[in-house]
């Protein structure tokens, strides 16, 4: 089960190199790490070196060396090199900034040791970290007047973490791309080299039926006979088990699918992969696999898409208090282009005047007739073909205000017929979309501008909260500002405030969990009004003890204190035994795991959760716990699955970190947790430097010891 807990990341190998082209009879420098690749599990020097025939050497170097210190760990300086004493500083962790100076005239030339450094190994064996050298200035030796050498190359070095990578599983589609007009089959694939192989395998594989429809099963793969179920259509649920110990291992073929084309050429559907439980084939036992990795496919209708066209008024909003000229423009990629167009353009004659065209446009001449006031009608035929294509003005047209301040019409705007440019034959086309203008009169008295700056927009709210309105326009003249809420059916008033500054309590003790509208509406004196809304999320278990969110697939989780109610874990975790849904738990001093009923939760325990669905888990802790009641866990010498009831510090060297008030101290190596989002982080070296309230974790222990909790958060 460890061993798959372990990271595997793949070695990353980059060496740059880069030249300065100079004249044949110039000297040449090079600056490299020395070796070249170091691979091993032990501490281990590198050195960085100048090759150089410049004639008065080497007089100072400024360099940089990056590294991954969650690699490899820089262990100091072990010698100074040619040019005599290095200052070396580490800001940030990972960057060394190296300095030397020889004072010599001229420097040392030929092979030059710059300085020698020590790297120990801290990453998972077959990870690789990168010694990125930079050179940030180098000069030669000449006296009183160094001159700056740029040199011809710079090679970086690599440390390598000796031994066997942990075994890997990844599950992909392939092939990875379907493009095609017909029929195509993709499989559903495992690479692994899981010791007992794969034992059984349930997936879903969501695509889009708009695009592709699922023809059924080609062929059962290696695990033998795959139970496949559609619900809702679009989805596909796979299930299979091989029966055999050890299981299949290496490339592994899960299942073939055929998908057939349905929608319109260019269109594509993702074929969405989701593992939801993978084990091995370990007899009588099976392990739990967590892939490494999982990749979607994609199946592409071939063919080009068809042509676009898109009908418009620009600019799409004029504000003014003087007559404008706006154009109603054809954009396509036709490949006849546009011949003829036939349109009408509706405005309110109570706010704006039509003063006449301006200009024709790229189909030559357009006849406009304005019958009744407000509607015109116009039509212009190009006569040539193809007609024009791209970006094509049809018109342009002058409309002045007559309206009041603050006043807007609309240009609404339709196509009454579009035909291309085929000759002899032309072809309507049906624009894509057609999109209206406005014209609004510009006003003098500036309308309100409320903002809702409590709560601020996306945030979790429960119980009374305060929400606080501005005015941004700087009138001061805010008759009112009525704050509501949208419950879905109708908006609720919070408070109607005529005095700044503006706001009330709003209680959501009562309301039911999800998402909720707030409006600020503002009139002036003027009559002008101004609204702001945002978007806030009332959380489940909004007067909870403790929430626990639980994701579809696996969870690594905990409870931080003692729970009210049955400890039982399908009643905690509300497990679906039926289906997939399960709890384990592994007692490292029985050797021994436990699943469903058989597993009681208490806090200090850590525990596996697998659940088809995401699920918010509302839990009831027991106040009433006391000193004399504080949870322990004993833990025994190798992997124990534990979890922990603060938001506390691995190890930060206070008495408050985990390691202390555990009263763990140095008797755990690792700490690892997981979860869907950031996988595997572990400590000392691997990224976790805390402990959620929830979160589970592998610790291993290298002696027996008792952790302690406490009795409520």
């Amino acid at each position: 089960m460890m061993k798959r807990m372990s990271i595997a990341i793949a070695c990353l190998m980059v060496v740059l190199t880069f030249g300065i082209l100079v004249p044949a009879s110039a000297a040449a420098t090079n600056v490299y790490v020395d070796p070249a690749t170091v691979t091993s599990d032990n501490c281990e020097t590198v050195s960085i070196m100048i090759e150089t025939d410049e004639a008065a050497g080497i007089g100072s170097a400024t360099m940089t060396l990056v590294y991954d210190p969650l690699v490899v760990d820089y262990n100091g300086k072990v010698a100074d090199g040619d040019l005599g004493g290095v200052t070396i500083n580490e800001n940030p962790v990972g960057t060394l900034t190296l300095t030397a100076a020889t004072g010599a005239s001229p420097g040392p030339t030929g092979t030059v040791k710059f300085v020698e450094l020590e790297f120990c190994p801290v990453g998972t064996a077959g990870e690789c970290s990168d010694l990125d050298l930079t050179v940030t200035e180098l000069t030669d030796g000449t006296a009183g007047n160094p001159q700056v050498i740029v040199p011809d190359s710079v090679t970086d070095g690599e440390f390598c973490v000796a031994g066997v990578p942990p075994a890997g599983t990844d599950v992909y589609v392939d092939p990875a791309t379907v493009t095609s007009d017909n029929c195509e089959t993709v499989s559903i694939m495992i690479e692994t080299d899981e010791a007992a192989g794969i034992g059984s395998a349930t997936m879903t594989l969501v695509y889009d039926p708009l695009v592709v429809d699922y023809n059924g099963k080609v062929a059962d793969g290696d695990l033998g006979g795959v139970t496949i179920n559609e619900n809702p259509v679009g989805t596909l649920t796979l299930t299979a088990a091989t029966g055999a110990s050890p299981g299949p291992t290496g490339t592994v073929k899960f299942v073939e699918l055929e998908f057939c084309p349905v929608g319109t050429a260019g269109e594509c559907s993702d074929l969405d992969l989701t593992v939801t439980e993978l084990t091995d084939g370990t007899a009588g036992n099976p392990q739990v696999i967590v892939p490494d990795s999982v990749t979607d496919g994609e199946f592409c209708v071939a063919g080009v898409p068809p042509a676009g066209t898109d009908v418009y008024v620009d600019p799409a909003t004029v504000t003014s208090d003087n007559c404008e000229t706006v154009s109603i423009m054809i954009e396509t990629d036709e490949a006849a282009g546009i011949g003829s167009a036939t349109m009408t353009l509706v405005y309110d004659p109570l706010v704006v005047d039509y003063n006449g065209k301006v200009a024709d446009g790229d189909l030559g001449t357009v006849e406009i007739n304005e019958n009744p006031v407000g509607t015109l009608t116009m039509v212009a035929a190009t006569g040539a073909s193809p007609g024009p294509t791209g970006t094509v003005k049809f018109v342009e047209l002058e409309f002045c205000p007559v309206g009041d301040p603050g006043e807007c019409s609309d240009l609404d705007l339709t196509v009454t017929e579009l035909t291309d440019g085929t000759i002899g034959n032309p072809q309507v086309i049906v624009p894509d979309s057609v999109t209206d203008g406005e014209f609004c009169i510009l006003n003098g008295d500036v309308s309100p501008a409320p903002q809702i700056i409590e709560p601020v927009d996306g945030d979790e709210v429960c119980g009374v909260v305060t929400v606080t309105v501005v005015d941004n326009s700087g009138e001061g003249d805010i008759e009112y500002c009525l704050i509501e809420y949208f419950n879905g059916t109708e908006w609720i008033e919070i408070v109607n405030d005529t005095t700044a500054p503006y706001g009330g309590d709003w209680d959501t003790s009562e309301l039911s969990p999800g998402e909720y509208t707030v409006r600020a509406t503002m009139k002036d004196a003027a009559g002008q009004t101004g609204a702001d809304e945002i978007t806030v999320t009332i959380p489940p278990c909004c007067d909870a003890d403790f929430v626990l969110e639980l994701e579809a697939g696996w969870n690594l989780v905990s409870v931080p204190a003692w729970i009210n109610g049955s400890k039982n874990a399908v009643d905690v975790f509300n497990l679906s035994v039926s289906g997939f849904e399960s709890c384990w738990y592994y007692d490292a001093c029985e050797g021994e795991w436990f699943s469903n009923s058989d597993v009681s939760v208490e806090p200090c325990r850590g525990y596996w959760v697998l659940k088809e669905n995401a699920e918010t888990l509302c839990l009831d802790l027991n106040e009433s716990a006391g000193p004399s009641d504080i949870p322990s866990q004993d833990l025994c010498e190798g992997w124990n699955l534990i979890g922990y009831t603060s938001s506390v510090a691995i190890d930060d060297g206070t008495a408050g970190d985990f390691k202390s008030v555990s009263t763990l101290e140095d008797t755990f190596a690792q700490l690892w947790t997981y979860s869907q989002t950031s996988g595997w982080l572990g400590y000392p070296s691997w990224g976790l430097d805390r402990l959620e309230p929830g979160e589970g974790a592998w610790i291993l222990m290298t002696e027996d010891a008792t952790m302690h909790g406490t009795p409520y958060v």
